[in-house]
């Protein structure tokens, strides 16, 4: 792997270390009337050796997942602070058959990564609509 130059010379080499962390909150954890909005919110930090301009790119896609369906999602862009925030709206209870009030869902929020970040997921949490 080469190395990445820049005016003041090299900025380091891209590789394994080069995994971001992600933190992601979905609030509120219950919602029970519609419509039913959910904001997620968070921030990816990539390594100390990549500067900020850098690893500070890409997008955010949140997943709301009934059982292993995909009911819902939304696409957040990083911000230049690393940091993402964005709202989901259900207009109606999802339905499988007969479901219990509340339907829980479990949320998945997964960093796509750039030239410089590997992709990487944020540990899932489950709220609840209705």
């Amino acid at each position: 792997m080469g190395q990445l130059w820049q005016a003041t010379g090299p900025v380091s080499q891209v590789g394994k270390n080069s995994v971001p962390s992600i933190k992601a909150a979905t609030k509120p954890s219950h919602d029970s009337h519609k419509p039913f909005v959910f904001t997620t919110s968070g921030s990816v930090k990539g390594p100390n050796w990549i500067p900020g301009i850098y690893d500070c790119r890409g997008d955010v896609t949140v997943h709301y997942l009934l059982g292993g369906r995909r009911i819902g999602s939304t696409l957040i862009p990083l911000q230049p602070d690393c940091k993402f925030a964005g709202q989901t709206v259900f207009n109606h209870l999802p339905h499988n058959g007969h479901l219990p009030r509340p339907v829980r869902l479990t949320v998945i929020v997964r960093y796509a990564g750039n030239g410089y970040l590997t992709p990487r997921k944020a540990t899932p949490e489950t709220i609840s609509e209705g």
